[in-house]
């Protein structure tokens, strides 16, 4: 599949990129400590911002975040919410 860019009127075909998508390495990943606060074993595995709607994430873009607890609004949701900085 290719994207397609006008430039000086001509238009270019530019292919997309092949996201890479594991499930293992997604797991691996959210079994890691919370970059942002540090909690462990309640991380879920975020990825960086997408490049566009409909564009799939590729899974080597990706960090652990810590999930949303009781009474507490973890760093993924924070994150997804524009409320930290984009890692």
């Amino acid at each position: 599949m290719s994207v397609w860019r006008a430039t000086d009127d001509v238009v270019l075909s530019i292919p997309k990129d092949n996201p890479l998508e594991c499930e293992a390495y997604r797991r691996l990943v959210a079994a890691l400590p919370c970059i942002q606060c540090g909690v462990e074993d309640q991380s879920q595995c975020a990825h960086g911002p997408a490049m566009g709607r409909g564009i799939k994430a590729d899974d080597r873009n990706t960090f652990p975040l810590c999930c949303t607890r009781i009474g507490i609004p973890g760093c993924h949701y924070r994150y997804d919410q524009y409320m930290l900085g984009r890692c």
